[in-house]
């Protein structure tokens, strides 16, 4: 099915117009959220981030904070992920080195879940 503009699709991306419906540079809009299109250093292709925004004047002063994020950086990785198992390995010492302020009975509790995942 081609989307000439006429197709409204809930999860498809338009771009983000003004009061006046012009567009604004880099903006997005899929359903109720905005995104920003931004480009990663060493990353073929542009992202588009979700913005935490309701209205499009908060939705452009989040689009600013997101691009200097990306500039500097501090977005996370594209691409693979941990695995499961080394996910459940860094979240148990994490938990197990009470950082996080959970009682001993819980992280044994959790530690037992995840063990049993990891097995499936």
């Amino acid at each position: 099915m081609r989307n000439d503009g006429n197709l409204d699709h809930k999860r498809s991306f338009t771009s983000g117009g003004d009061a006046r419906n012009r567009k604004v540079r880099g903006l997005w809009r899929r359903g109720d959220h905005f995104y920003a299109q931004v480009r990663v250093p060493g990353e073929k292709s542009a992202r588009k981030i979700p913005l935490a925004a309701g209205t499009l004047t908060e939705a452009k002063e989040a689009m600013v904070k997101a691009r200097l994020t990306a500039r500097e950086g501090g977005l996370p990785k594209g691409g693979v992920k941990p695995s499961f198992a080394n996910y459940v390995r860094d979240h148990l010492e994490y938990r197990e080195t009470n950082q996080s302020g959970r009682k001993r009975i819980s992280v044994a509790r959790e530690r037992t879940c995840c063990a049993s995942g990891k097995r499936r």
